[in-house]
């Protein structure tokens, strides 16, 4: 069972008490899946709430320490004996196999030597592999495409990929095949035998993380996903969609799935609460007249999303005069760093 149970965060952490404490007296493990970084203040409040100094049937892992225990414990799969590779080693490989097919590139046969193509052409390949699409697909769909520049551009890609693919068989793995790796070992090793799986923390509910989610409950007694979140409330909309994504991924796969609404006081006035709690600001409660300080942007790729960022810094330099050392730019995940550098450095 996979159940989500949606709330306000006082509610979600008793629940995450009461689950937890449930576990200790059934005798039966529990797993904590919580942000990167959120692993220690998340194992504080734990073990503080339920007066504990420590216990074995907790465990509070983070994506990647899930990782890492799955592969320690049950061995890692495609991925055993093999070199995994990060961001500039994948920028790497695909400048090889962009080498390697130079001569056959006819969308891309004037860009190869362009500044950002490269970091461009990796994450186009991370975007795919993510969705499960092997290059032998990708040319699949491009043969039956009236000759266009449409074809040629997935054509050209699909060689590219599969460049990738062939230099990666050599001995390396990227982190989507690392990934890939992980889910299946869960699957076959059975990881979460007979434990309760707790996911406490995130603010969205990713394609990636719902896959682990998934294969974990295969082996569990039960996956709890508390989420902040409530509907009605525009505020969690992408929130509330990510749910929706993990209901039809657990109706495809057979996976019987509930939706809990935790009783309770809920929506806007909570919100703004937070908000001021969080960003403890003079500013008015509610901006009634249009605004121009905040701007949303989303973009296809993360090489798209930081171009985008690149073209607003170089904006606020030459047009509005503001020093480069006083624009800053944060990244919430550290895939976007080599795909920076290679950008801003354009």
């Amino acid at each position: 069972m996979l159940q989500v149970i949606l709330g306000r965060e006082e509610q979600l952490k008793k629940e995450l008490l009461l689950r937890a404490r449930a576990g200790l007296d059934q005798r039966r493990g529990t797993i904590v899946l919580v942000p990167e970084m959120a692993t220690l203040k998340t194992e504080a409040e734990l073990l503080e709430g339920l007066s504990l100094a420590g216990s074995f049937d907790l465990n509070v892992l983070s994506p990647s320490r899930l990782l890492v225990k799955v592969f320690s414990q049950k061995g890692q799969g495609r991925a055993a004996g093999r070199t995994r590779i990060d961001e500039q080693g994948k920028a790497m490989a695909c400048a090889l196999a962009i080498r390697d097919v130079k001569d056959q590139l006819v969308y891309y046969g004037a860009s190869v030597d362009r500044q950002g193509f490269i970091a461009e052409i990796s994450s186009l390949i991370s975007d795919l592999k993510r969705a499960h699409l092997a290059p032998e697909t990708l040319a699949r769909y491009a043969s039956d495409l009236p000759e266009s520049a449409a074809r040629d551009k997935m054509q050209d890609l699909s060689r590219v990929f599969q460049a990738y693919e062939a230099r990666l068989a050599a001995g390396f793995v990227d982190g989507e095949d690392v990934e890939e790796a992980m889910l299946e070992t869960i699957a076959a090793g059975r990881f979460a035998d007979g434990q309760n799986v707790i996911a406490t923390g995130f603010d969205v509910l990713t394609g990636d993380f719902s896959r682990v989610l998934t294969a974990l409950e295969a082996s569990s007694a039960y996956v709890a996903v508390l989420l902040r979140a409530w509907p009605g409330d525009g505020l969690f909309r992408p929130a509330l969609e990510s749910v929706g994504r993990l209901k039809a991924l657990c109706e495809e796969t057979g996976i019987p799935f509930g939706l809990q609404e935790l009783p309770g006081e809920t929506g806007l006035r909570d919100a703004r609460a937070f908000l001021r709690e969080q960003f403890p600001l003079d500013v008015p409660g509610e901006w009634r007249a249009p605004q121009t300080f905040l701007r949303l942007h989303t973009g296809a790729t993360p090489y798209f999303e930081t171009r985008f960022a690149a073209r607003e810094i170089r904006r606020l330099h030459d047009r509005e005069n503001v020093p480069y050392g006083r624009i800053g730019v944060f990244f919430c995940d550290e895939s976007y760093t080599g795909i920076a550098e290679a950008v801003f450095a354009a």
